[in-house]
């Protein structure tokens, strides 16, 4: 029995995983959201960002206004508390659109996920020898050096934009406060799509990763996909479906098969096979008669016959594709010669 995980994971799996918290997404793409759209919401509320710190700055700062404070209420707290509620009340929808789009970005990669589980202190997440068998596998090892690239690549790019807007920042102090706040902004703009645009080119790897990885971690061995068989023959889910619906399914899946082999008082197979169409036969359909979602075995049986197909009594072969394999999947090679000999008997 082969221990390598090297069969993909269930339908069953995937859902209980994506229940347990684990799904795949990247938080650079997420960042790269946020970072362009908070330039669009800055330059959409740019005009009354700047009209109003223009009448903040007039009220407690400029020396020609009447209003302006002075140097003794500068230590209090409660004048900078003053400024800070009106600018905070400036910026309060860009930053409910900027928290928004964030949930919204997170939403479109995982979808609505509950799982509190997930926040749950874990007491393996504090051993130090999870910890380093953690951090020296190779995956970890290449997410570290991805990390170290981009973080190196970002900070290029900024110095980059920095070096390159050099004389336009040491012109800044000679502005006027309108001019400031205008030059300021686009500044900003400017430096926040450049980094946007490249967190977006990390992200998409990144996520392309991220799908990668967790799919890797989901490959079962042939082990545990039999005990999960095992375990959804055995435990129906859901509502069980109507003599009618079983019925019609039954003969949907009988329509492209070329035979059916069958263990007595077990499994049925449904084998398809085009020799125009396929390269190899394909597994139609597996049923297990005990689960109450699969008719019987007669049922199974006398369907089959009545579309012309061959029905085979084949213990050793059934239960091993049963126990094995799944519907939709091809053949194995060294399955090759039994399948095909059935296949001539039909």
């Amino acid at each position: 029995m082969s221990s390598e995980r090297n069969l993909p994971a269930t339908p069953a799996k995937r859902l209980e995983t994506r229940r347990q918290g684990r799904v795949a997404k990247s938080r650079q793409l997420v960042t790269a959201v946020i970072l362009l759209s908070s330039t669009m919401l800055l330059q959409w509320q740019a005009s009354s960002i700047q009209q109003g710190l223009r009448e903040s700055w007039r009220q407690h700062f400029d020396v020609t206004s009447t209003l302006a404070s002075t140097a003794e209420q500068w230590a209090t707290a409660s004048f900078w508390l003053q400024i800070a509620l009106p600018v905070l009340q400036l910026f309060s929808p860009v930053l409910l659109g900027i928290l928004a789009i964030g949930i919204l970005a997170n939403l479109i990669q995982t979808g609505m996920i509950i799982a509190p589980q997930r926040l749950a202190p874990q007491a393996d997440r504090l051993s130090p020898s999870v910890w380093w068998e953690r951090i020296t596998t190779p995956e970890h090892q290449a997410e570290a050096l991805g990390s170290f690239v981009r973080s190196v690549g970002l900070l290029l790019l900024t110095s980059l934009t920095l070096w390159a807007n050099r004389e336009r920042i040491a012109t800044l102090a000679l502005l006027s406060a309108d001019d400031l706040l205008t030059s300021g902004t686009q500044l900003v703009s400017q430096i926040l799509i450049q980094l946007g645009f490249t967190y977006l080119i990390f992200g998409a790897f990144d996520l392309l990763w991220q799908r990668a990885k967790l799919e890797r971690s989901l490959r079962m061995t042939e082990d545990e996909l039999r005990q999960e068989q095992k375990r959804q023959s055995s435990a129906p889910l859901g509502k069980p479906a109507t003599s009618k619906s079983r019925l019609s399914q039954l003969q949907s899946d009988l329509t492209s098969a070329a035979v059916v082999i069958y263990a007595t008082n077990g499994p049925a197979v449904a084998i398809a096979y085009d020799q125009q169409r396929m390269d190899v036969p394909l597994i139609q359909r597996i049923w297990f008669p005990k689960n109450s979602q699969d008719p019987n075995l007669d049922t199974i049986l006398t369907s089959a016959r009545e579309a012309g197909l061959g029905c085979f009594l084949h213990h050793r072969l059934t239960t091993l594709i049963a126990n094995s394999l799944r519907s939709r999947q091809s053949i194995p090679p060294q399955l090759y010669p039994e399948v095909v000999k059935i296949l001539r008997r039909a």
